[in-house]
């Protein structure tokens, strides 16, 4: 689920603490909703893992941090059926194990399901990609897992949009939440940092990528990116592509041998006029 930075900094900013926060994870350290776990500002995390974030289990042994990890598929239809107004939810999921420790056992046609109580927010902070100045939400990519869901099970609802647009730009058809769930509207990072010039972004990744290839290579190529890598691979090369919606099989060297910048700036560390040089590591 994206990080909603702006609204998260804005808490930061009103020195809130004390919150119970619901959320499909607890980010990595100092990026999004970890900063208020690291903050301290947390005092129960309703979440279905926190492997990612080391803080979470120190507070959490140190008796300063209630968890309560719920599985994934229980969370969100927890949150769905807070929403929809109703009791609950019956699922298999946990029977027999600790997760089923205190709860209901409701038996249906022999089989025994738990009833997991729905759960209701008082403020929901989601983030869309397009937002329409009425509310109206598309989301982009694993953006629509959660967020959709967070959108009805709250009292107020905060929308921190990647794209603030006019009505009529997102298609009916493409509204995901309707601006009736919306109550307010803050600008998101991507509105709010300096513009990157992205019209030759395809170009440049495909010619530093396939300077990482050798001879013979076959490479699982991202959309759009075929006929760029193609061009750019030196004809004596051999190496083939087939189309394929994933990125590449193999493409730079392991991240231990590429620095942070080299791995995770494109407009940076990838153009092709840089001094960054194929890695000899298979």
């Amino acid at each position: 689920m994206r990080q909603r930075h702006n609204l998260v900094q804005a808490i930061i900013d009103a020195g809130l603490k004390d919150l119970t926060m619901i959320s499909n994870d607890a980010s990595m350290p100092g990026y999004g909703i970890a900063k208020l776990v690291e903050q301290r500002r947390v005092r129960k995390l309703i979440t279905s893992h926190v492997g990612l974030n080391p803080q979470v289990a120190v507070q959490m042994n140190a008796g300063e941090l209630e968890v309560e990890l719920v599985p994934q598929g229980t969370l969100v239809e927890r949150i769905r059926s807070g929403g929809a107004g109703l009791g609950g939810v019956l699922t298999p999921t946990g029977i027999g194990t600790l997760v089923a420790d205190g709860k209901p056992v409701i038996t249906v046609d022999g089989r025994e399901y738990l009833l997991e109580k729905p759960l209701r927010a008082d403020v929901a902070l989601i983030s869309g990609y397009r937002v329409d100045k009425n509310g109206n939400i598309w989301y982009r990519g694993d953006a629509r897992n959660f967020n959709p869901v967070m959108a009805t099970a709250a009292d107020v609802v905060i929308v921190e949009a990647d794209h603030l647009v006019e009505l009529g730009d997102i298609p009916a058809e493409d509204v995901v939440t309707p601006g009736v769930f919306v109550d307010y509207i803050v600008p998101g990072i991507a509105m709010t940092a300096t513009t990157l010039d992205r019209s030759n972004l395809k170009e440049i990744v495909a010619r530093r990528v396939a300077r990482e290839l050798r001879d013979g290579d076959f490479v699982n190529l991202a959309s759009g990116y075929r006929p760029w890598c193609r061009s750019s691979c030196p004809p004596t090369s051999g190496s083939r592509s087939r189309p394929r919606s994933a990125w590449w099989g193999r493409v730079l060297a392991p991240r231990s041998t590429l620095t942070r910048a080299t791995w995770w700036t494109p407009a940076a560390s990838l153009h092709p006029s840089e001094s960054v040089e194929p890695s000899s590591t298979p």
